[in-house]
């Protein structure tokens, strides 16, 4: 199922340090067919109010501007739900 989902697919890659490393979830992701454009591993913990780094955050703009952000998955890596929740945001 996930195979179909990501098949062709551009996607950003957003691992946590304290959960999935983004690595390793592009690596899942390019083996599903997916066009990995982008991949990071955040320390949410250590940063200001658990804020992503503002390169990879304008950077990730840049691609959903070029791109045109129906045609992006982005994939989380985030331990908890919560983290989750934060970086979607």
């Amino acid at each position: 199922m996930i195979m179909a989902i990501l098949a062709g697919k551009k996607v950003i890659v957003v691992g946590d340090r304290d959960g999935v490393p983004g690595p390793a979830i592009a690596e899942c992701a390019k083996s599903a067919g997916a066009d990995v454009v982008f991949v990071t591993t955040e320390c949410f913990v250590w940063t200001a109010a658990g804020s992503m780094d503002l390169q990879n955050q304008a950077r990730i703009k840049e691609l959903a501007e070029e791109l045109g952000g129906e045609n992006i998955v982005v994939l989380l890596g985030a331990a908890e739900p919560d983290s989750a929740s934060i970086t979607a945001e």
